[in-house]
């Protein structure tokens, strides 16, 4: 036992590689008698905590959604997005490497926590073993949790008839820097996953409420395996799951609801929605590069100089009846980059939690992460029952009338529609499947979805540009109105060079990268 206790100390200060811009490192060495005490146990918890509120800001929903077709470049950008962009990711670019980098350090982090507790388990009362039972549970549920949004990015999509032959990924389950695992088949992955699951529920056990939740639930386990069940594409189980928590989560019926979730993080929609303060508001990541606001006091306005904005066909989602237009979309928005400028519509969902605010004129650009909350069920649901038997109207419908948009009638929907019309991309699919992703779009607006919906839905896309800002977009980039086929191999990035050259046991490249 001592002998664990010792590697794990001299572990210690690994803790300073994180996925973002954190020292987790503590000031000073750890002693011995330290590491046994619930006190540090707790503090090794809250280090993945921190790890999972940089992975769900900033960059991690920008650059998929950039990736994609949710936002054009503008002018003055300075290169920056350029690469994912313009589909120019390759084994060797950074921001492979970066992701990459970000989600497998976070599975060494759980790992490290997971052997810790083991380690000080018999140091603690029996309350404190009860406790730490309970933590390890969440660093299992974390371990899946990051495991599949790797999949999301490095994989393709979940195939059940296929999924034994395609490829996976690495899954670490103990601490091991030097261990070099083979990335095996996506089927693996997934079995690892629902092993991690079953672990979690063993100890998780706390039900939920619609009160912000700021740790691990069941319900929020629950939520979990709904979004997993559409991926694996186990849809009764999805729609069950889903359906299980929309009497706990009442959905938001009005504009000052919707203003609330965004603009102060408090909504009885939020299933689990990780806990950040005005002074712990660094421990995520920022989206400022949606609006790049200045105050102009003399003119007692703001005035935008972004680098990203929405292309047209996410603007016209939105309509004057939708109460989440105005949160989600700055409207009339006064934009300056350089010499131009124009008048129109900017990202303006992660404006920032204004209690971070020291003043009214200078925006945070952060918020609490949402990990999982009732409206995403609602679109599960909706989803899942179209697969199953065509249907899916009911929670659509809810959803919409929550959001202060009309109930579709079964004649809306009844037929099919042709999507990126007239491109390499164009599709025919059946109405109430464009309704339902529609809806998606709308609700999970800049929330880092786009690219794997597309890769589920088996969707290419064209992109169009922001008519009002058209002048700011950067035409530099013949890019600003690509199409992609769904055929493209390049939905799935590559896996970086790096862990090739370095892991002689790791396998195959992903197709297109060789």
């Amino acid at each position: 036992m001592k002998k664990i206790i010792n590697s794990i100390l001299a572990f210690v200060t690994l803790f300073s590689v994180t996925s973002c811009d954190l020292d987790l490192a503590p000031e000073t060495a750890i002693r011995p008698e330290d590491a046994y005490t619930m006190e540090y146990c707790e503090g090794v918890r809250g280090y993945i905590y921190v790890d999972l509120k940089a992975l769900l800001s900033g960059a991690f929903y920008m650059t998929p959604d950039l990736y994609v077709d949710v936002v054009n470049v503008c002018v003055g950008s300075g290169n920056q997005g350029f690469y994912p962009f313009n589909w120019y990711l390759y084994p060797t670019s950074s921001e492979v490497l970066s992701f990459w980098s970000s989600y497998y350090t976070t599975v060494m982090h759980i790992n490290y926590a997971i052997r810790h507790m083991d380690a000080a388990y018999e140091y603690l009362t029996p309350d404190e073993q009860k406790k730490v039972d309970v933590y390890k549970g969440e660093m299992y549920f974390f371990r899946a949790y990051v495991m599949h949004r790797a999949a999301l990015l490095f994989c393709e999509d979940y195939e059940p008839a296929k999924a034994a032959d395609q490829l996976g990924l690495p899954y670490p389950k103990e601490w091991d820097p030097e261990a070099k695992l083979a990335r095996g088949t996506l089927a693996k992955l997934y079995e690892n996953v629902e092993a991690d699951l079953k672990e979690a529920e063993k100890t998780v056990t706390t039900q939920g409420t619609a009160t912000d939740q700021i740790y691990l639930t069941k319900d929020a386990i629950t939520a979990f395996r709904a979004e997993l069940a559409l991926y694996l594409h186990q849809y009764s189980e999805a729609s069950q799951y889903a359906q299980s928590l929309y009497s706990t989560y009442p959905l938001v019926r009005t504009a000052e609801g919707i203003e609330r979730m965004w603009r102060e993080d408090t909504s009885t929609e939020n299933i689990l929605q990780l806990e950040v303060l005005r002074t712990t508001m660094t421990t995520v990541n920022s989206f400022g590069d949606y609006l790049n606001s200045s105050w102009m006091p003399e003119l007692n306005v703001f005035y935008y100089a972004p680098i990203y904005v929405p292309e047209q066909h996410i603007v016209d989602l939105f309509d004057a009846s939708d109460i989440r237009t105005d949160v989600f979309l700055a409207k009339d928005a006064n934009v300056q980059i350089g010499t131009q400028s124009g008048v129109g519509y900017l990202l303006n969902k992660f404006r920032g939690n204004t209690n971070f605010q020291t003043n009214t004129t200078t925006l945070v650009y952060r918020n609490r992460p949402k990990m999982f909350r009732v409206a995403q069920m609602y679109l599960i649901d909706a989803e899942a029952q179209y697969r199953l038997n065509g249907g899916g109207l009911d929670p659509l419908n809810q959803l919409r009338t929550a959001r202060g948009l009309t109930a579709l009638m079964t004649s809306d929907v009844t037929g099919t529609v042709v999507i990126n019309k007239g491109s390499k991309a164009e599709q025919t699919i059946n109405k109430l499947l464009k309704a339902i992703q529609d809806e998606c779009g709308r609700e999970l607006l800049a929330e880092g979805t786009r690219l794997y919906d597309l890769k589920r839905w088996g969707q290419g896309f064209q992109r169009n540009i922001n008519t009002k800002l058209g002048a700011l977009v950067d035409k530099q980039s013949f890019m600003q109105e690509m199409v992609q086929e769904s055929s493209s191999p390049k939905f799935v990035w590559p896996i970086p060079q790096r862990e090739l050259t370095q892991n002689p046991n790791f396998g195959s490249q992903n197709q297109g990268y060789l």
